[in-house]
């Protein structure tokens, strides 16, 4: 028993603190903090024990099975599918894992599961991804980072950073903008402003601020000079609008659909 509470005690530090010692392990332990997953942590103290301890499964299927973890809670969360089930959801998939195909025994799970456990497929997750006004999330930090690091070997670290909304936040928008936007305008501002097509990272927040689009392009700092991977899109623009912004918001998705992957059935 003493070992028992030793092993888990271990594990459950190694999460809390990000102390494994395991690059990629940590990374993910780190996105559980951020996201405030810890109702998950019973389901991934038993698997983390299974796999390392028990040999129940490889490290590869561990990785894959915290990440699927991390996507079931953020598409849940993106989807606005309400959280007070999550406990009950954890505690349920422990008992349905097969240790004879254990990493296909969980996906099968999320695959089954309905209405109030339901894991958002794609299609679902993308009509929501593009039209969720992510400025107002209280993970926007942790989305925008991820989808700027994404597959990137040197990432960027968005301390120093601050959100920009491309097209301003104020409510009265000078000329410039309302030409590029249209007569609808108040309209399009009022729909997309906070959507994640119309968000990007900067370290210039305050000298862009209600700036006309080719202003923020062309200054010192501005779009054109940066190197963060979210302004490829706008760098390629000489105007910006409810379609540039619609069109950048389902490229972003679909990098989103593979940060935050579904489930897929694998040959053991």
């Amino acid at each position: 028993l003493c070992n028992d509470l030793y092993n888990f005690a271990k594990i459950y530090t190694d999460i809390k603190f990000s102390k494994s010692g395991d690059d990629k392990l940590d990374s993910l332990f780190n996105e559980i903090r951020v996201l405030n997953m810890s109702v998950a942590n019973p389901f991934l103290l038993r698997v983390i024990y299974d796999c390392q301890k028990k040999n129940f499964a490889p490290y590869d299927s561990l990785i894959e099975i915290i990440k699927l973890c991390i996507s079931y809670v953020l598409r849940r969360s993106i989807c606005e599918i309400p959280t007070n089930s999550l406990n009950k959801t954890f505690a349920t998939l422990v008992h349905e894992i097969k240790e004879a195909d254990y990493l296909n025994s969980v996906k099968s799970f999320f695959i089954n599961s309905l209405y109030s456990k339901k894991f958002p497929n794609d299609e679902e997750f993308t009509e929501a991804f593009v039209c969720k006004e992510i400025y107002k999330s209280r993970n926007k930090n942790y989305i925008l980072e991820r989808l700027e690091n994404y597959d990137n070997k040197s990432p960027i670290v968005i301390e120093n950073l601050t959100i920009e909304h491309i097209m301003p936040q104020s409510a009265n928008l000078c000329a410039d903008w309302k030409d590029n936007l249209g007569d609808k305008w108040k309209e399009v501002q009022d729909t997309y402003l906070h959507t994640i097509g119309n968000l990007t990272l900067t370290g210039y927040n305050t000298e862009m601020s209600d700036k006309p689009f080719m202003e923020k392009m062309d200054m010192k700092g501005g779009f054109k000079q940066t190197g963060l991977r979210l302004n490829e899109y706008i760098k390629e623009q000489n105007t910006w609008n409810e379609e540039k912004i619609k069109e950048r918001a389902i490229k972003l998705s679909e990098i989103a659909l593979k940060i935050w992957a579904y489930p897929q059935l694998t040959s053991k």
